[in-house]
């Protein structure tokens, strides 16, 4: 359910992924860079979002970066 409504709240084109226990959303409004993931951590929503104010060279790429390795800590703190 939350991800369908967080799927709905994106176009097509702002989705950065789509699987089982996530899905991504990357946007650039007003030339900032926002990058979220919502995520499945033992049946719970872990909503985690990555931002930067200003156009930073390689800002997608250092956002997803973040995100994942946060979400990756949280997934193994919570794997017991």
């Amino acid at each position: 359910m939350v991800k369908r409504q967080f799927s709905r709240e994106f176009k097509k084109n702002q989705i950065a992924c789509d699987q089982p226990d996530r899905v991504c959303a990357q946007q650039q409004p007003n030339g900032s860079h926002i990058y979220t993931e919502l995520v499945n951590i033992k049946g719970r929503v872990a909503i985690v979002t990555g931002v930067f104010a200003q156009n930073v060279p390689n800002a997608v790429i250092l956002l997803k970066r973040a995100v994942q390795d946060f979400v990756a800590k949280l997934r193994d703190e919570n794997s017991n």
